[in-house]
């Protein structure tokens, strides 16, 4: 088995550390309010609010690919009016908290990506669903990791919401801690583009090869029985800072398993690690089944002589679905719902078990 690849797509969550409701007539800035009104204050005779939201620390990496981000308010009272909310940013590499200072929110840079949003009725207090989450906010958290200064895990995202419209009617109010949902693509430290492992007569032989490594420290052989559990049986030392092609081997002489699960753990000098893909051996004879179209759209079509139990598990090993086969037969399977990418389909046979990898498109 062979995979490539060179990026992981990470999801992160940040809570709300600050806020700010700044009243667009006088630049007053409330940091202390039992709710976040978006964006229509009644009190004083009633104006509209500029509003800014922070994030701390933040750890994304610079020039990751974002893919996912929004924000998730939760309702804290009921209205259903029009309105029509305006998101940006402060465009800045790590900006300054919020303050109670005048126009501590207005007079920030924003950024020049924005996103609208029309939120539909909030007609219950406490739902936190689909009408409490902002659009996606990809451009706008884009603009700020692609910024030269941007530093990962040590920057404030402030998110300013504006009206241009608003009343008693023509508002949401949400609870004081919003989440900040994000999900990116973020470069390995270790471009790993093969990965395979055979069984020799009395072991097995696990081989991979990186095209470049920064800052890798050493790898972890780690072996399952089940493709759940996993122990390091080998420690093999990384290349540190490599842009030219590096061949790895290490040998297991205890795999006495019909199956055997492989995967590497990258480890950085910082500490940090990386899972690779997890790959299989057989090291006794499994009957054929056939598993297609392959590479498919999620429509695939199972045909074995024996009756089989089949289990999906997605490429770092996580079991998402298991199906049973009958003898003499060819099954249809809807897997279109599942993301597209790489997943291992494991049949069962006997106490015997055989890997496939199948990709969706």
């Amino acid at each position: 088995l062979v995979s490539y690849g060179y990026s992981t797509t990470i999801s992160v969550d940040y809570t709300a550390t600050r806020r700010g409701e700044e009243n667009t007539n006088t630049g007053v800035v409330n940091g202390s309010s039992g709710d976040i009104e978006l964006t229509y204050e009644e009190n004083d005779g009633g104006y509209l609010q500029e509003v800014g939201i922070q994030f701390s620390g933040v750890n994304l990496p610079q020039g990751a690919t974002i893919t996912t981000s929004y924000i998730q308010f939760q309702a804290d009272e009921t209205h259903s009016g029009t309105v029509t909310i305006t998101i940006k940013a402060d465009n800045s590499d790590n900006a300054n908290n919020l303050r109670a200072d005048p126009e501590n929110v207005s007079l920030r840079t924003p950024t020049t990506a924005s996103t609208i949003w029309n939120p539909p009725a909030w007609t219950t207090i406490g739902e936190e669903g689909a009408a409490q989450r902002t659009p996606s906010l990809n451009t706008i958290i884009q603009e700020l990791v692609d910024r030269a200064g941007w530093v990962d895990n040590n920057n404030n995202i402030i998110i300013i919401i504006t009206a241009n419209t608003g009343s008693s009617s023509e508002k949401r109010v949400a609870e004081v801690h919003p989440s900040l949902h994000i999900e990116y693509d973020a470069v390995l430290p270790v471009s790993l583009i093969s990965f395979e492992a055979k069984r020799l007569d009395d072991k097995t032989e696990i081989n991979w090869i990186t095209a470049s490594e920064d800052n890798n420290d050493y790898f972890l052989v780690q072996r399952s029985d089940d493709c759940i559990i996993f122990q390091s049986i080998d420690k093999v030392k990384g290349s540190g800072n490599s842009n030219e092609y590096m061949y790895y081997r290490s040998f297991d002489h205890n795999s006495i398993n019909s199956v055997v699960y492989y995967r590497l753990k990258q480890v950085d000098y910082d500490g940090q690690s990386t899972l690779s893909n997890v790959i299989a051996v057989r090291t006794s004879f499994v009957k054929t089944m056939n598993a297609y179209p392959n590479p498919s759209d999620g429509n695939i079509r199972i045909e074995t002589t024996e009756d089989i139990e089949i289990i999906i598990y997605t490429a770092i090993g996580q079991e998402i679905g298991r199906y049973f086969n009958s003898a003499n037969s060819v099954n249809s399977y809807d897997l279109s719902d599942y993301q597209k990418g790489i997943y291992f389909i494991c049949y069962m046979v006997n106490n015997e078990t055989i890997i496939k990898k199948l990709i969706i498109k």
